[in-house]
C-alpha cells in the first residue's frame, strides 16, 4: 500500500457481496484515508488534489455498483470543502 492510496488494493479482499454494503466499506475506507492523508499535509493543493480524487473514486464506485442516490457531483470543489 502506498502511503497516498485512498483504497489500497487489498481493501478488495473479502468485500461483502452486496453492492450497498461494499460501496459503503469501500468509502468508509477511503474517507479514513483521506482523514489522514490531510491531518499530515500542510498544502493546499494537495488538499485539493486528494478530495478530487475522493469525489472521483465515490462516484465511480457508486456507478460501477449501481448506488442510486448520491448527488450529482460537480467541477467545482468548493462545495465539497
Amino acid at each position: 500500500m502506498s502511503e497516498y492510496d485512498l483504497i489500497p488494493e487489498e481493501a478488495y479482499e473479502g468485500l461483502p457481496q452486496e453492492p450497498n454494503d461494499k460501496f459503503a466499506v469501500l468509502v468508509r475506507i477511503a474517507q479514513n484515508n483521506l482523514a489522514r492523508m490531510l491531518d499530515s499535509s500542510n498544502s493546499g493543493d494537495f488538499s485539493t488534489e486528494i478530495r478530487s480524487q475522493f469525489i472521483s473514486i465515490v462516484s465511480g464506485m457508486a456507478e460501477a455498483l449501481g448506488i442510486e442516490g448520491l448527488p450529482k457531483i460537480g467541477n467545482d470543489l468548493a462545495d465539497y470543502n
